[in-house]
């Protein structure tokens, strides 16, 4: 074998190998067994790219922030980016004997060829199996092993090869193309369709790669030969402490899953259940000759067993109509056993209702024991029971929140914190997000995910494996699951919508029996202690981003040195750097670094008696959580009254309401109950003001103040860009957010004189204030909301100004023209929509009640600036305007969204004007932009949309909701006071 021209031993190739594959932080932490090689050329280069890839916009000064939290001198960084090597005193790494012993018996595989599938071939998989055969000879006689059938043996020793071949399969294949390239110019011109796959190239890249490569291609990429080293490692660590244990716990499965009858050989093994963690476990499915199946957990399940206790309490007491299913679980401490729930369809109605009712149950049930991540794949419809199969999310702890004094005492905290501690943390509630680039709407919460989903996604896709045509493509893929917490009758999913009053009788259900039952709950023997010094699971961030930093990471440009290998996995970084306290975030990335590096997603723990953040059993940032999880469930029991009831179902009919609501449909409709005259009946004004006052009543109801006066509400809130509802706090729009309400308070004073209305409007703008102290927040928003009146950030100072009317405020008008000021001509030329509700129109209508009310020529020049950008957009293209309508299903003619809108704003800055351009191309009456303008009304284009049927909820808006109907009260019996904000005339 030779070397850069020099001949090595197979020995020292190992040690050329680990010393290759070093990373960063392993050599600083065993910096004795390393020697430095002198190489600025190689420091320089991994300078830039640990740099790069700290910063996404280039800045230089994020490698500095890093070295500080990290505690890094630049000595350091020096030794970590140099090439070094293996001092021959030092023990070699296990990976490195494994590697070792693999290469010293490159012989014959055919002891686990069986593995292999014809018609299923995993990538390279010639090349992987001496590793599999390395891992079966250590399995080989293993305790337990006889439990498996031969069959559940082949499983382990494919899924092993499959594994192996997913992280290293890249890498060979790039290899492939080399070989390719060299041995066969000619098979460019095959083709992927043809019929006769072609595998003469490949069978001789295979034979070659055997003969000549095998050995040196490791040395060129030593990261590879590190990871099938681990893996293959890992792997025979897992499946052999899984066959010990189901050996020694042989006679407690018969006893606690089968009433002490013989259980029968292990016939059918389903193995990587989960993600891998604490060194490449995961959950292992199990299926007995006799039937019974079982789901094997390589964590504590004293969480589950603790939920089993509870649900089995509570089904001893009279209060509880609907009895709930309690699983089976043997938790063993460190791994346990649970029983295997199946999706059981319904049979009829009633066990539909009975379904539904049990999720109001476990959605209280959730609230109480701080759940989050409940969401599809963590329930099961078991017939008419839903079932809760991981409990490692229960009793979630809440880290520390870093703010000033002054945001403690906002409206917006006590909102959030008032929704982060409420029924939609448990995740079971129905949610909408959105994929890439909004693309599609999926929703993944454990109550909302009733439809057939296209779920689109992107993976590397391998076509014509270990063929001659074999290609490696960024592929779309779109899957239509199935999900299992749906119940079914007769084979169709059924979803919630005909069951909401069951869900909300289930959860009031529930909440009634923890009052009753509250001192008992809260003695320290309750069956709640079961609960007591449990651990739980604290996921620090989605594990999308451990996946994709994994695929990332394993591209063969990474994977020739550690160095780079590992300034790739420093990407995490990024979000630590923005932490104020270093200790936590160096400690946090440290663990994050050792579990990536052992190719795991890692694992973060915590004990519900304390507020440590663990890892690996050990604490690692202490204080780190406000409060132990398990006093904060005693808390919230303690606490529990009727108001706080009334809230949750508040919150609970908002979120099923808004996920039913598909958003405006044909991009034109709005939600606006009973604000047109032709709903409203004729009052008196006498009657009409004093149900305006019961309006504003029933809106404070719900307020959330905080500690410095401010208001805000939580409410489901239209996501323009996606179309659809979601409950959150009230955003700042005239639409269906906080201005809007603020126009319904001050217009009720303005009839009144009633001072407690102003000083609500005051207090609501208070919140909106808070949000624009600065003017790179009135930016931010800006290119967050868009221009529109209705649905953007033009509705802001067009709310300010008619509100200083309406209360004689002439620091509001001032405060109009400032918000105004960040609208310039480089913003709205790059505004993509045209219509008033987001888009241009609504900028123009908004600055000229602006101009009406503070008469600033600056105002009106910008005014001026969007209709001149309006002539230009259509001057420039009249298919951009006619596309208006297409965009959706017509009509699209209509003021909010379609051409009737842009035309009114256009007629407006006319008259205001007086400006020949606007005029003139008004008048055009052979105009090729066609305009529907028959009705004196042009809202009565734009269609209704009711709230869905058997489902009310509070909405405060001002298009829709209690805000509208009051406005439109005090309107149309007031014509004079008020502008007609419906219409915007």
């Amino acid at each position: 074998m030779n070397i850069n021209g020099i001949d090595i031993e197979q020995t020292e190739l190992i040690r050329h190998i680990v010393a290759k594959s070093v990373m960063l932080f392993e050599k600083l932490d065993r910096k004795s067994q390393w020697m430095q090689l002198e190489d600025k050329n190689s420091v320089d280069k991994y300078l830039d790219m640990w740099t790069k890839v700290l910063s996404s916009d280039d800045e230089p000064d994020r490698l500095s922030q890093f070295m500080e939290i990290a505690d890094l001198s630049s000595s350091d960084t020096d030794f970590m980016l140099s090439p070094v090597a293996w001092s021959k005193t030092t023990s070699l790494p296990a990976w490195a004997n494994t590697l070792s012993r693999v290469l010293n018996d490159l012989t014959e595989t055919k002891t686990v060829a069986g593995c292999l599938e014809k018609d299923n071939p995993i990538p390279f998989e010639e090349l992987l199996l001496p590793f599999v055969k390395d891992c079966q000879k250590r399995i080989t006689g293993c305790l337990g092993e006889n439990r498996l059938t031969q069959e559940c043996h082949r499983q382990i020793q494919r899924k092993l090869l499959q594994l192996l071949s997913d992280y290293t399969a890249n890498t060979l294949y790039l290899e492939f193309q080399v070989f390719k390239t060299h041995n066969s110019p000619l098979v460019g011109n095959y083709s992927c369709q043809l019929e006769n796959i072609y595998h003469k190239i490949y069978q001789q890249f295979i034979k070659d790669f055997w003969s000549q490569r095998y050995q040196d291609f490791f040395a060129e990429y030593a990261m590879v030969g590190r990871i099938l080293g681990t893996l293959t490692n890992l792997w025979y660590e897992t499946i052999s402490e899984f066959l010990a244990r189901l050996n020694t716990d042989w006679k407690e499965l018969e006893t606690t899953f089968n009433d002490g009858n013989a259980l029968g050989t292990v016939n059918k093994i389903f193995l990587s259940l989960s993600d891998r963690h604490c060194g490449g476990r995961s959950v292992i499915g199990l299926s007995f000759e006799n039937g019974i199946k079982l789901v094997y957990k390589p964590r504590n399940l004293g969480m589950e067993a603790g939920l089993s206790q509870v649900l089995d309490w509570l089904n001893h007491q009279e209060e509880l109509s609907h009895k709930m299913k309690v699983m089976k679980v043997l938790d063993k401490n460190s791994y346990g056993w649970v029983e295997f729930i199946e999706s059981v369809e319904c049979h009829n109605h009633a066990d539909l209702k009975a379904f539904y009712y049990r999720i109001g149950i476990l959605l209280g049930l959730g609230y109480i024991l701080e759940a989050t991540d409940l969401h599809y794949e963590n329930i099961i419809a078991h017939g008419t029971d839903p079932v809760i199969i991981d409990c490692e999310t229960l009793l979630q702890h809440r880290p520390n929140l870093q703010l000033t004094e002054q945001q403690h005492k906002t409206a917006n905290l006590a909102a959030m914190e008032l929704l982060s501690h409420s029924v939609v943390r448990s995740h079971l509630l129905p949610d909408l997000v959105a994929g890439k680039n909004n693309s599609n709407l999926y929703d993944m919460s454990g109550l909302g995910s009733f439809t057939e989903q296209k779920l689109t996604y992107e993976k590397p896709q391998w076509n014509n494996i270990n063929t001659d045509t074999m290609q490696l493509k960024q592929e779309s893929h779109q899957i239509l699951p199935v999900f299992p917490n749906v119940p079914r009758c007769d084979g169709t999913p059924v979803g919630y919508e005909a069951y909401t009053q069951s869900i909300l009788d289930g959860f009031n259900e529930i909440y009634q029996l923890i009052l009753i039952h509250r001192d008992e709950l809260l003695k320290g023997n309750s069956t709640l202690s079961v609960l007591k010094n449990q651990e739980v699971r604290f996921v620090f961030r989605n594990t999308m981003v451990y996946g994709l930093t994994h695929r990332y990471m394993h591209q063969p440009r990474f994977m020739g040195e550690g160095v780079a290998y590992s300034i790739v996995l420093e990407q995490l970084a990024r979000g630590h750097l923005f932490m104020n306290d270093k200790s936590p975030a160096n400690a946090i990335l440290q663990a994050e670094r050792k579990s990536m590096q052992e190719l795991d997603i890692p694992y973060f723990t915590a004990n519900v008696d304390n507020t440590a953040l663990q890892f690996e059993g050990q604490e690692i940032v202490p204080d780190y959580f406000q409060a132990p999880s398990y006093l904060r469930m005693l808390e919230l029991i303690r606490e529990a009254n009727e108001d706080d009831l009334s809230r949750q179902i508040t919150i609970i009919k908002q979120s099923l309401f808004a996920r039913l609501l598909t958003g405006h449909q044909n991009g034109d409709i709005l939600l606006r109950p009973y604000t047109d005259s032709e709903f409203t009946p004729s009052l008196s004004e006498g009657d009409a003001i004093q149900q305006a006052r019961q309006i504003a009543s029933q809106i404070m109801q719900h307020s959330i103040q905080g500690v410095d006066g401010s208001i805000t509400w939580i409410a489901p809130q239209y996501i323009q860009e996606l179309q659809i509802y979601k409950v959150r706090l009230l955003s700042l729009h005239t639409y269906d957010g906080l201005t809007g309400i603020a126009i319904f308070f001050a217009a009720l004073y303005k009839v009144t004189g009633e001072t407690e209305y102003r000083d609500t409007c005051y207090k609501i703008l208070q919140t909106v204030r808070q949000q624009f102290r600065e003017q790179t927040t009135r930016q931010e928003a800006l290119g967050e909301m868009g221009h529109g009146i209705a649905l953007g950030y033009s509705g802001i100072p067009y709310a300010f100004s008619l509100i200083s009317s309406l209360l004689d405020d002439l620091e509001l008008q001032e405060q109009a023209v400032d918000a105004v000021m960040e609208i310039d001509e480089a913003s709205l030329r790059t505004e993509q929509n045209l219509d008033v509700f987001t888009g241009v129109a609504g900028a123009c209508l908004a600055l000229l009640e602006v101009f009406r009310s503070t008469q600033k020529e600056v105002v009106l020049d910008k005014a001026t600036m969007c209709g001149e950008i309006l002539l230009q957009r259509y001057a420039a293209n009249i298919q951009e305007w006619e596309d208006i309508s297409a965009r959706y299903k017509k009509p699209m003619s209509a003021f909010a969204y379609g051409t009737v809108g842009i035309q009114k704003a256009i007629e407006r800055l006319g008259l205001v004007t007086d400006n020949p351009r606007f005029k003139e191309w008004q008048n055009q009456e052979d105009n090729q932009f066609k305009l529907a303008i028959a009705t004196a009304n042009p809202l009565k284009q734009t269609k209704q949309q009711s709230k869905p049927e058997n489902l009310t909820c509070f909405m405060p808006g001002l298009f829709t909701g209690l805000a509208g109907c009051g406005y439109r009260l005090l309107h149309n019996n007031n014509l004079q006071s008020f502008s007609n904000i419906f219409l915007f005339e």
